[in-house]
């Protein structure tokens, strides 16, 4: 299982995340904040065991699918090349609310 520990770290990590599969945060971490995002620790199962495990795990909850999370980092670089870590956490931010890419 890979373990990201704050939102900078799983941004870092962007093009080598799976095609398919959830991200998961540990307990009740605050996932609407940028704070938030900062101090979150995110899984990323490896295997469908660690998959298993963490869904019949309630210090677990599931986040967003790890292309979701790909694709609001990718389209907001596009359009921002030189995008600093804090413009990409509002972008999630923007999504997480919104369910929709910020511009």
């Amino acid at each position: 299982m890979q373990t990201f520990k704050g939102i900078q770290t799983l941004i870092a990590a962007v093009g080598s995340l799976p095609d398919c599969g959830f991200l998961y945060i540990t307990g009740n971490s605050d996932t609407d904040t940028p704070a938030g995002l900062q101090s979150c620790t995110f899984l990323l199962p490896d295997t469908e065991e660690d998959e298993l495990f963490i869904e019949d795990n309630s210090d677990y909850n599931s986040w967003l699918e790890a292309p979701t999370f790909s694709d609001i980092i990718e389209n907001y670089t596009s359009k921002h090349p030189n995008a600093s870590e804090a413009a990409l956490i509002r972008a999630v931010l923007h999504y997480w609310e919104k369910d929709d890419f910020l511009d």
